[in-house]
């Protein structure tokens, strides 16, 4: 899963299917989420997953208003689609992106 930081984030939403992962390396729950976002990443070709570290791009964080982590984004073409907080399995977050395939 790519890191984007501030200057890149509107780039990287910008076209198809997005998934943005927002964590802390020392959050427990990001560390779970993040095994089952690496497993669907292999799954889905026409989705991007990108991770935002939120202590090392904590204005970008802020500016969209991440109060809790883990929190993922599902973007298309630039438009958020879906906010999503906490810790879910592959399966569900699976159900999630088919319904927006």
């Amino acid at each position: 899963m790519e890191l984007v930081k501030q200057n890149q984030y509107q780039e990287k939403i910008s076209q198809g299917l997005v998934l943005v992962d927002f964590f802390a390396t020392w959050c427990q729950p990001c560390k779970m989420l993040q095994c089952e976002l690496e497993k669907l990443e292999k799954h889905y070709s026409t989705v991007r997953f990108v991770a935002v570290d939120t202590d090392e791009q904590a204005l970008l964080a802020k500016q969209l208003k991440v109060l809790s982590l883990p929190t993922m984004f599902i973007y298309r073409d630039g438009c958020l689609l879906k906010e999503i907080n906490g810790y879910y399995p592959a399966e569900v977050i699976e159900k999630l992106l088919n319904h927006y395939l």
